[in-house]
């Protein structure tokens, strides 16, 4: 959890962002195969690309949902 925390801030996400993906995290548990990640952690993903559309993080749209969902992927140990 520590190197996905830091690698967010990393990527300029604000503090609160991030506790709140850890949050999700926690409450969803590991992602279902065949249902992908919880419903907690797909709607912060959803958030974080709506903030970067919005311009409140300073990323382009279409990197912004791959950003996170490969870093929580990889958080995960999922395949990239």
């Amino acid at each position: 959890m520590e190197s996905l925390k830091k690698y967010l801030a990393g990527l300029g996400l604000e503090d609160g962002d991030v506790k709140e993906l850890e949050q999700a995290i926690k409450e969803d548990g590991p992602p279902k195969k065949s249902k992908g990640f919880g419903q907690r952690v797909a709607g912060w993903i959803g958030k974080m690309t709506a903030k970067a559309a919005t311009g409140g993080w300073d990323v382009t749209v279409g990197a912004a949902g791959e950003l996170m969902a490969s870093a929580i992927r990889s958080y995960y140990g999922l395949p990239q």
